[in-house]
């Protein structure tokens, strides 16, 4: 079983050994899996161990190889890349998602992503979410805990999404055409409306209530 593999290895990685991340992707565009690849094929210390053309493709390949990390697109033919991770279950590696799609970060976060990187992919973006699952993967024998993932929105900004606590905002101001996040220690700008930002701290209360 894959997810024994990936434990089995883990005290090699607190121990501050640095083997090769195993990734495995999948993707319904055949230009976008070979960006992939020669973007992930660039880096150090990384191998692409699987490339899928759907979702399901991956669930039924993915037993047949070791994987530290998934790329999944979100909208593929047939199932999506949430269901592909909810499928998966808790045990699931951690996930990364690669789409065209920003407006679907709050569903993913909410799955249990670790990032979310929109396309056209950018090399210095990839590499960014590829070592934040790296360092996860140093620090932790499982799965993020569901709390950690529920505490932070998703905030578009030009340089990427970021996840925010809500707790970190004091207050949001609006130019005439972006609207500045002010946090306990820095500004975030951001192009979504104040409306826009009412609505997702308003989903992030609600589900907080929930729990």
């Amino acid at each position: 079983d894959h997810r024994d593999t990936r434990l089995a290895a883990s005290p090699a990685r607190r121990l501050g050994v640095s083997p090769d991340l195993r990734i495995a992707l999948a993707d319904d565009e055949a230009v976008a899996r070979r960006r992939l690849v020669r973007l992930l094929g660039e880096m150090a210390d990384v191998s692409v161990v699987l490339v899928s053309e759907s979702g399901e493709a991956l669930l039924a390949e993915l037993g047949t190889v070791d994987a530290d990390i998934l790329l999944l697109d979100i909208q593929m033919l047939g199932i999506s890349g949430i269901e592909t991770q909810a499928r998966l279950g808790q045990d699931a590696p951690y996930v990364i998602y690669v789409t065209a799609h920003p407006q679907h970060a709050v569903d993913a976060y909410d799955a249990g992503a670790i990032d979310y990187v929109l396309k056209p992919v950018e090399a210095v973006r990839l590499a960014r979410a590829i070592e934040r699952a790296r360092g996860l993967l140093m620090r932790s024998e499982g799965p993020i805990a569901s709390v950690t993932r529920a505490a932070r929105i998703p905030i578009e900004t030009r340089g990427g999404i970021l996840l925010i606590a809500a707790s970190e905002i004091s207050h949001a101001s609006f130019d005439g055409q972006l609207v500045t996040l002010h946090l306990d220690d820095r500004q975030v700008v951001t192009d979504r409306t104040l409306a826009d930002l009412e609505a997702a701290l308003m989903e992030f209360d609600r589900r907080k209530r929930r729990f």
